[in-house]
């Protein structure tokens, strides 16, 4: 994935391996880094995953993935959880 950044100007993949690029890179720069998984479900399914850094005391979402309205989910999704590393 970081070939294709640095050769294409963006990342291939869907959410979950985007997501783990930025917590990767997160990571290697001493920032405490984790995902945040979306859902509308309490089945175990998930619509969106997203990495997230430890800022202040709490998560800051790092969405890197396009969206008609950035920081917006649509109705009825939730954050499920924050899995921290």
């Amino acid at each position: 994935m970081i070939r294709d950044v640095f050769i294409r100007r963006h990342a291939v993949g869907d959410c979950d391996d985007r997501a783990t690029l930025g917590v990767a890179l997160l990571l290697a720069m001493g920032i405490p880094a984790g995902y945040i998984v979306v859902t509308d479900s309490d089945h175990g399914s998930y619509r969106h995953v997203l990495p997230a850094a430890w800022v202040d005391g709490r998560w800051k979402p790092l969405d890197a993935q396009e969206a008609e309205n950035p920081g917006e989910f649509p109705a009825g999704v939730r954050r499920a959880a924050v899995f921290g590393l």
